[in-house]
């Protein structure tokens, strides 16, 4: 039997018990004997967690493939089918989505059941994108994700920095492992797919027919959206997933300095890169609120009130930056949802109840690094207000335009929290929760217009208050996937997802053992840099051990190239800006969104588009000065040289100081690209 029915864009058949569901005349469900829809199962998590790094296994204990019976039809509205007098599944549709809402029947047979299964029709050749912040691959086919919110891992993968991390601490961290996951992905075949779903859930796109959906729950929301071309689609998908705030404008105005040390230290360092030309925007000063040293490296005291000893007067210190003739310098700092022990706002907390407590009813002291911590329960409406007071009048009232919300992965499985609420369901929307928080202390005072905040863990329904996602704490190297390498991929699988305001730590952040930051990897980050929505350094976890943007004269003359053609971008950067905040395009982009049919933009995923008009091909190896750029179907302006080329394969020069840069001849910026890059060119 086939019925279509009206109003809704679904039709169906449904026949000796197997079912097909169409909407827009796409496959959206197809469940038969020898390939069910829906798997039923029962199961326990364990989860061995290892400073934020998790290791997750399921003991099964029993599993049943589901039945369809015929779908009931809702008059202008949808279907509900019933699978095995278990599970119901509701499909209604909106504006160009589908919604496939699952929940467990109440009846005897239904108890204990607390696993779904979903297999989505797959085709040949199809590409999968997105998955959130994905180090390792862009294309997801043939790959699995999961989404579960922890660090990413120091190597993340078969290599001998991952090994060594994992036989000393257990942080070695594997392919699957991020900060921002996202249940949600797009598809080549014009669609996408978002689960409304916070418990632990895995997608296997290694089928050939099929890609595997794993849900460690039975009631959720699966959205199936579709639209003409891959731009829609990103818009689209971002829309359902929320989009972030736009950018202060002052962030265009240069980069935002990372120093630590203390005012007499940062002023000296902020005079000698200003001195050499440099654009400052802001400082980021992570210290502000104090340090400590363990055997991790430099790290931070975790008491979020301004430290008298390094920075004297803070707000009047933050004045007189904010108001230096002629570019004024915001100064921003550093906070997480963590408290040291030995702080006093932790005296304050633990007497009120407000951290997050252990099976004993004791505060939970969190291992990080190598100190224990501990954490605030976000479930607790009292210590959420409390900790936004202190965010008002610690650090925006000392001055702060902005800071660094920090962590967000730690909540422990095995929590006892305020709510009441299951840790295992809370984990992935503590770092939601922790951005909307933060971004409501900037409401509250009026200045969401005017501070940035940047995170780095994330999960649905926390996008539209992190302002900004930084890739986290990468390696201080070209490791391909816990490097330089990895940090572009993971922009670019953002943007895929609907997250448009991305950025690094310029040079990134991890030292430890014999991975120690050199000059040609800070050359070929700043590079790239430049190019993303916020350009930012840090000094990493062991400042003297890297090579920072002063060491050198030759350094400091690059850093002071770069920040002027990111400065000079600001009305590009706006226009970006604009685009994502009204179609949901991001700044940072894979090839296929903006040429779909060719074959070679579609495959690649160590270059992007920033924006329509200029093409970055990142040096993601060292020692090279060369490599091969894919230009598609245009006219493009090597930035460096000023001549042009068209579409194909171009083997290019690239001398440290000049990754190469392309933008197109027909753009409507031509003449702000010429007088950007014109100074910079050389003859050949």
């Amino acid at each position: 039997m086939t019925l279509q029915i009206t109003e809704t864009d679904l039709s169906y058949d449904f026949a000796a018990g197997a079912l097909r569901v169409f909407y827009k005349n796409r496959l959206i469900i197809e469940s038969r004997n020898d390939l069910p829809f829906l798997t039923i199962a029962e199961g326990e998590g364990h989860y061995k967690n290892v400073r934020g790094n998790y290791r997750i296994r399921d003991s099964r204990k029993r599993r049943m493939e589901l039945d369809p019976s015929e779908p009931k039809v809702v008059p202008g509205r949808g279907l509900t089918v019933d699978f095995g007098g278990i599970i119901e599944c509701r499909i209604s549709v909106g504006e160009d989505l589908c919604r496939l809402s699952f929940s467990k029947l109440e009846t005897p047979r239904a108890l204990g059941w607390n696993r779904l299964i979903l297999r989505l029709p797959a085709v040949p050749g199809e590409r999968i994108y997105g998955g959130g912040e994905q180090f390792s691959y862009v294309n997801l086919r043939g790959r699995h994700t999961v989404n579960w919110v922890q660090e990413s891992g120091v190597g993340r993968g078969r290599n001998a920095i991952s090994l060594f991390a994992q036989l000393h601490s257990g942080e070695g961290g594997t392919r699957q492992s991020t900060y921002y996951p996202l249940p949600q992905f797009i598809s080549s075949e014009n669609y996408y797919v978002h689960a409304d779903c916070a418990r632990y859930s895995s997608f296997d796109f290694t089928g050939r027919n099929s890609h595997r959906l794993v849900f460690w729950d039975t009631d959720f929301t699966l959205t199936i959206g579709t639209a003409k071309n891959p731009r829609k689609l990103v818009g689209r998908l971002s829309a359902t997933s929320k989009r972030q705030p736009p950018l202060p404008e002052w962030v265009y105005d240069g980069m935002i300095l990372g120093l630590q040390g203390g005012k007499e230290t940062v002023s000296a360092k902020l005079e000698k890169a200003l001195g050499h030309g440099i654009q400052v925007a802001g400082l980021w000063c992570q210290d502000w609120e104090g340090v400590r040293f363990t055997a991790f490296g430099q790290q931070l005291f975790w008491d979020w009130k301004p430290d008298e000893k390094r920075y004297g007067d803070l707000k009047a210190y933050t004045e007189e930056l904010k108001n230096r003739e002629p570019n004024p310098v915001r100064f921003l700092g550093y906070i997480n949802p963590f408290l040291a022990l030995e702080g006093e706002l932790y005296k304050t907390a633990a007497e009120k109840g407000y951290c997050v407590k252990n099976r004993k009813g004791e505060d939970y002291h969190v291992t990080i690094t190598t100190f224990p911590a501990a954490l605030l329960d976000l479930t607790n409406p009292e210590a959420c207000l409390w900790i936004k007071e202190v965010i008002k009048k610690n650090m925006l009232g000392s001055g702060l335009a902005g800071w660094m919300a920090d962590f967000g992965e730690y909540l422990p499985t095995d929590a006892v929290l305020f709510s009441g609420e299951d840790p295992e369901e809370f984990h992935n929307r503590y770092p939601a929760v922790w951005a909307k928080l933060n971004y409501e202390a900037l409401e509250e005072a009026g200045m969401e217009k005017e501070a940035l905040i940047f995170m780095r863990a994330g999960f649905s329904g926390g996008i539209e208050y992190a302002m900004s996602v930084w890739g986290g704490d990468q390696l201080v190297s070209f490791n391909r996937d816990d490097g330089f390498p990895s940090a572009i991929r993971a922009g670019i699988s953002l943007g895929l997802s609907g997250v448009g305001n991305y950025h690094t730590d310029l040079g990134g952040y991890t030292t430890m053992a014999w991975v120690k930051r050199r000059k040609e990897l800070f050359f070929r980050w700043a590079e790239i840099a430049a190019f993303m929505p916020v350009m930012r350094t840090h000094e990493g976890n062991r400042p003297l051990s890297n090579w920072q943007f002063d060491r050198d004269e030759e350094t400091l003359e690059l850093l002071a190239r770069m920040t002027k053609i990111y400065a000079g971008l600001k009305p590009y950067h706006l226009k970006l800006s604009a685009e994502y905040q009204e179609k949901g395009m991001p700044p940072i982009r894979h090839l296929l969104l903006h040429y779909p049919s060719d074959r070679e933009a579609r495959r690649i995923e160590n270059q992007y588009l920033y924006g329509k008009d200029l093409m970055i091909a990142p040096i993601t190896t060292p020692k090279a000065i060369q490599r091969r750029v894919y230009l598609p179907d245009a006219v493009w302006v090597h930035a460096w040289t000023g001549r042009r080329y068209k579409q194909g394969w171009r083997p290019t020069e690239a001398p440290l100081g000049e990754s190469p840069v392309f933008y197109r001849h027909d753009s409507p910026f031509r003449e702000l690209f010429e007088e950007i890059f014109g100074p910079y060119q050389r003859s050949e």
